[in-house]
């Protein structure tokens, strides 16, 4: 099945990728199938690419995660990892202490995190990616990070494979008030509609994810695309989360205050009948020399709270070598 069409779009079934969306969505609110705040909502994602909203709760939150992230660097299991900004995951057990600065993420911690697992799998969030999607979701991957990210403008797909590649929806969750100085999520209104870079024949995925020839020529089809639009910084109060499109461009600001942190977590969804299973990597110490050696798992097992489900994280309880 072709993943773009001859004006490299994307091929999608997703209901509000169709021409008659919003439309759709007004005989929806007409018919007493929507609420008037989510149909507000949906055009605005129809439009944008995304929509933001409360999920109700402060600070305590990132608080509490980040007392159950501490505790995790204190016992350091061998089955959780963390990715440093440059580079692939590594085990808690041999993560650098020295690479835990700006940029590093926690993958996964809803396998080791009770307040995690939380976030995984928040009803509202749930309820409203349900929406986009109008079939149930699965969760099935999350990143924690402590600070500001500051990657590039990339669009999902390029790094995070679903099929089809439109069942693709992500959600930013800010675990604390975040300022400009923090590094702020950004986000490009309207870039879900623009044409997609072809890495290789009818590809949307980045395979080379160094900075080899295909990267440099996203680099170039990127800054093509941003001639026409206007990058925004999702400056939030904690508790709120931004949920977006898989094609909307985003990334993360400079840090330019070295004392703030942003905390928050995100969360991939699909749709839960074309997602059943999941494989993880990571880098672990092995032998004498404590080289680093590539080890791998998937899971199929899922964890589910008032009747929404993610996939457990692939490396959970994979044993120490």
């Amino acid at each position: 099945m072709a993943t773009l069409d001859e004006r490299k779009h994307l091929i999608s079934d997703l209901w509000l990728d169709q021409p008659d969306a919003h439309d759709e969505v007004d005989r929806r609110t007409v018919d007493h199938d929507l609420a008037a705040a989510d149909a507000v909502r949906l055009h605005h994602f129809i439009d944008n690419g995304y929509m933001i909203a409360p999920l109700g709760f402060g600070p305590e939150v990132g608080n509490r995660l980040e007392d159950e992230v501490a505790d995790l660097w204190r016992t350091r299991p061998y089955d959780l990892a963390a990715a440093p900004s440059q580079g692939g995951r590594i085990s808690f057990r041999d993560f650098p202490d020295d690479k835990r600065d700006v940029g590093y993420r926690i993958a996964d911690l809803h396998s080791h995190s009770a307040t995690a697992l939380e976030l995984y799998l928040h009803p509202e969030i749930f309820r409203l990616v349900e929406l986009v999607l109008d079939q149930p979701a699965v969760a099935f991957q999350s990143l924690y990070f402590r600070y500001g990210s500051q990657q590039a403008l990339h669009r999902d797909p390029m790094f995070v494979v679903t099929r089809p590649a439109s069942h693709l929806v992500a959600a930013w969750i800010a675990l604390e008030d975040i300022t400009d100085g923090s590094g702020p999520l950004l986000y490009a209104p309207g870039s879900h509609r623009y044409p997609w870079h072809e890495f290789e024949d009818d590809t949307i995925t980045l395979s080379d994810k160094g900075g080899g020839p295909k990267r440099k020529e996203w680099t170039e089809a990127r800054k093509r695309m941003l001639e026409h639009l206007e990058v925004q910084r999702f400056t939030c109060k904690a508790g709120d989360v931004l949920i977006w499109h898989g094609g909307l461009l985003h990334g993360g600001a400079k840090v330019t205050d070295p004392h703030s942190t942003r905390r928050s977590y995100v969360v991939h969804y699909s749709s839960a009948a074309n997602y059943t299973h999941r494989k993880a990597s990571m880098q672990a110490a092995v032998g004498r020399r404590g080289q680093l050696k590539g080890v791998s798992a998937t899971t199929e097992h899922m964890l589910e709270r008032d009747g929404n489900r993610g996939l457990d994280n692939p490396l959970r309880e994979l044993s120490a070598r």
